[in-house]
């Protein structure tokens, strides 16, 4: 009997699944996604009659990966990266806390909510270590500032 998962339509009755008080099924793919708040990707329906796609070759078991996020090396057999914290098995990073709080950019003023503690600013491009200068700056003034009495 086939177990469909009401997100994708994907028969998961071979694979983990997980079952809701009503006897529906969720897929891992689709339940990892509604956990971190993504959006799920429906299959589009398959063409019987046409050719099968092959699959980029897997990587030799034993052997790192490097991150599509950071390009550090993730160690065979695992899915997420230390240094980023993206999972390869569904394709993102899992929200944070901070990347919910509203934090204006210190050198522009663009509302930052929702991107990366490390991300760069859309509006104005400084990355962390430029905004954290402007922030330091704006609070102390600069040094010349100081000099000249201003």
């Amino acid at each position: 009997m086939p177990k469909l998962c009401i997100h994708c339509g994907i028969d998961c009755a071979d694979s983990k699944r997980f079952k809701d008080a009503k006897g529906n099924y969720t897929c891992l793919k689709c339940y990892d996604r509604l956990k971190y708040g993504l959006p799920i990707e429906k299959d589009a329906p398959v063409d019987q009659g046409a050719p099968i796609a092959l699959a980029d070759e897997a990587p030799i078991e034993g052997e790192p990966v490097p991150c599509p996020r950071c390009r550090r090396l993730i160690p065979a057999g695992r899915t997420l990266c230390m240094n980023c914290n993206y999972d390869t098995a569904i394709g993102a990073a899992p929200r944070t806390p901070a990347m919910d709080v509203s934090r204006p950019c210190a050198k522009c003023g663009y509302d930052m909510k929702g991107l990366a503690l490390n991300a760069a600013c859309p509006e104005c491009g400084a990355d962390s270590y430029t905004r954290s200068r402007a922030a330091k700056e704006g609070k102390q003034g600069t040094w010349w500032s100081k000099w000249l009495g201003s």
